[in-house]
């Protein structure tokens, strides 16, 4: 029944509630309240974060399986993450690669982990352009790594020889197992293919450079050989 009571709206009747009830219900309440803002005030995740990463890597250390060798700095990367990861070769060179069945551009880290990981591959040419890709790939690694696994049917054009100066990857983390950031401290760039190496050809401006630099030894070399004479008349 509907009653009012000092200009206000009042229930009345029906079952009744004890005060020591009706002070449980209102522990509980605030207990609940209580989880609700702890809740809240912890982060469910951490924010995600795109690294960019470029590596000079020496050609000479392309191996099968595997030879790895250190990063100038460490690379980190948790669930979420993405890589941007650049690897080029000293000296400008490029590499050519053929009768292979797998190229694989890895790092390494200590822990061992399941990875979900999603991304694009592509080879660079001697001056960043893409020769081939970018070819998306999703694998799941449970090794002690990360990078992405290319067959010759990923990447192969019409020749039988892929010859690049470069490879751009960008990977990122969708899932891992660890429950933790990952630290990549070395780098390994594998193929069982035959390799070839050829040195890199200087750029129109390093040329310009080298030009300058022959004009002005020749004019110090001239000026060295000029010798003074003087004449005296007795």
């Amino acid at each position: 029944m509907l009653t009012k009571d000092r200009g206000l709206v009042v229930l009345r009747g029906g079952p009744r509630v004890s005060p020591d009830f009706r002070g449980k219900l209102m522990n509980k309440f605030a207990l609940l309240s209580a989880a609700g803002v702890m809740a809240l005030a912890i982060p469910t995740s951490a924010n995600a974060v795109t690294i960019m990463s470029t590596v000079v890597f020496n050609p000479a250390d392309i191996a099968a399986p595997f030879n790895p060798v250190p990063l100038d700095s460490v690379v980190s990367l948790d669930a979420g993450d993405t890589l941007d990861l650049t690897v080029t070769f000293a000296g400008g060179a490029t590499v050519s690669v053929a009768g292979e069945s797998f190229i694989w551009p890895l790092l390494f880290s200590g822990q061992s982990a399941t990875l979900q990981t999603s991304g694009t591959f592509e080879f660079l040419g001697a001056s960043s352009n893409v020769v081939s890709g970018p070819v998306a790939i999703s694998q799941e690694m449970s090794f002690a790594h990360i990078g992405n696994f290319l067959r010759p049917a990923d990447y192969r054009l019409d020749s039988d020889t892929i010859s690049f100066s470069g490879i751009r990857q960008i990977i990122t983390v969708d899932s891992e197992d660890l429950g933790t950031t990952r630290d990549y401290s070395t780098i390994a760039f594998a193929t069982d293919g035959i390799v070839g190496i050829a040195a890199g050809v200087p750029e129109p401006a390093t040329w310009g450079l080298m030009i300058a630099g022959f004009g002005l030894i020749g004019g110090a070399m001239r000026r060295r050989r000029k010798t003074n004479v003087s004449i005296s008349f007795a």
